[in-house]
């Protein structure tokens, strides 16, 4: 798990950031016309990382797959995974919100139709990432018999719909937070559980 949270960690630092480079590179010409150079260079660097976020989520998912069995075996690991998919799905809403604003704004320019679509395609191929960390975790709690098949199926459609998948996976992290309390409640019928607050 240490590893994969270091990669959920990773992709968020890295949209962010590609975000800060962007805005940098089209705010940079209104406040000093004469930093071409620097202009130039700010926009290589952001068409370099356009698609550095989204590899590094899709490296995040197949450590998370490699380690399925073992989050599955552990109530503990499904409780940080349910964290940890929370914290990437807001951690690039940023990253989201700033492609949509800047990709629509393009669409009134002839050549930024192009590049519009690349960034559409970017966001769309960073969603599916995102939206496979919530699909494992209800897929564990699927294999475990917490939901049943049709819950798993209407969550994992509702996943692949931009803002809407935000929206769902607070529904699911606290079902899955919820489910995983009332396990550990029945394993240890006796003790203390603390009520869940992650």
């Amino acid at each position: 798990m240490k590893r994969i949270k270091q990669l959920v960690i990773a992709t968020i630092v890295c949209a962010d950031c590609q975000l800060v480079v962007l805005v940098s590179s089209l705010a940079l010409p209104t406040f000093l016309p004469h930093a071409q150079r620097l202009t130039t260079l700010l926009e290589f660097v952001g068409l370099a990382m356009l698609f550095a976020p989204t590899v590094l989520a899709y490296i995040s998912v197949m450590a998370l797959l490699k380690s399925a069995k073992d989050i599955q075996a552990d109530i503990a690991k499904q409780r940080q995974l349910n964290a940890l998919t929370l914290l990437l799905k807001l951690g690039v809403i940023p990253f989201f919100v700033l492609n949509f604003l800047v990709c629509t704004t393009l669409l009134i320019t002839p050549f930024g139709v192009a590049v519009a679509w690349i960034g559409y395609l970017s966001a769309w191929l960073m969603l599916v990432p995102t939206s496979l960390f919530a699909v494992v975790g209800l897929s564990l709690q699927y294999n475990n018999r917490r939901v049943s098949f049709p819950t798993l199926l209407l969550h994992g459609v509702l996943q692949f719909i931009f803002v809407v998948d935000v929206m769902d996976f607070f529904v699911v992290h606290d079902k899955i937070k919820w489910l995983l309390y009332a396990e550990q409640r029945r394993q240890i019928p006796h003790a203390s559980i603390l009520i869940p607050h992650d």
